[in-house]
């Protein structure tokens, strides 16, 4: 029986076309028995569900979550975490600009610390000058709210020791980013930040991230789930 280590959580929202190419890129990348990646299907109206069921057929890395109504991003990533057997869980955009191998180097980095308690997030590069300035300004916002210094809150991969998780308040959107970042910096866990240079996403476009209206609405979740918890 497999003995996994590394659970990585990769949601899925109308990404039927990507999610051939995600299959064919982790099996190239994944060549070892204690990682599982987690594609939630995250109550997608396409075909993604149907197509992450035959590509598990060939691929024993994979398991799959279904979410039969979307419900936001971090509802899909808490499902994913639900199932994930690893010591160390995380997650990864199914949208393939984030280069998967770099949840290899979130890994490494991870061994490589000697530390249990660690947390790893990836720092987004090769960004247009607007979303730049989104990731200052909500930088700035939860720094000075939080009193500790967040710098690009969304940054992918995300990779941390389970004992993290718990029950309470964890948010549905994309919020839950920040929400395990504070947590992590506040249960004193290491703190690991790596450069990830951004693609072109390969097929179809964001959910969210669309326009300076997408990002503005985007941004007033943030400024709600900040004050609701300071």
């Amino acid at each position: 029986m497999r003995q996994i280590r590394y659970s990585i959580i990769v949601p899925c929202y109308n990404e039927a076309e990507n999610i051939p190419l995600l299959f064919n890129k982790f099996s190239e990348i994944i060549k070892r028995d204690d990682i599982e990646i987690i594609f939630v299907d995250n109550g997608s109206t396409d075909n993604s569900g149907r197509i992450i069921d035959e590509m598990l057929k060939d691929n024993s890395f994979a398991v799959k979550v279904e979410v039969y109504k979307n419900k936001g991003y971090g509802y899909g990533i808490k499902s994913g975490l639900k199932a994930a057997k690893g010591r160390y869980v995380g997650w990864i955009h199914g949208d393939m600009q984030f280069p998967l191998n770099s949840v290899l180097t979130a890994i490494e980095l991870v061994e490589k610390s000697g530390v249990e308690k660690i947390f790893i997030k990836g720092l987004r590069k090769n960004r247009s000058f607007s979303e730049y300035i989104f990731t200052v300004g909500l930088a700035i916002l939860g720094s000075i709210f939080f009193k500790s210094f967040y710098w690009d809150i969304n940054g992918q991969p995300t990779l941390f020791h389970r004992s993290l998780i718990s029950s309470d308040n964890i948010p549905d959107d994309f919020s839950i980013d920040f929400y395990f970042y504070i947590k992590a910096i506040r249960s004193g866990f290491k703190i690991e930040r790596f450069p990830v240079f951004l693609k072109k996403r390969a097929f179809g476009e964001s959910s969210w991230n669309r326009n300076f209206i997408s990002r503005f609405v985007l941004a007033k979740k943030y400024i709600y789930f900040i004050f609701k918890n300071i």
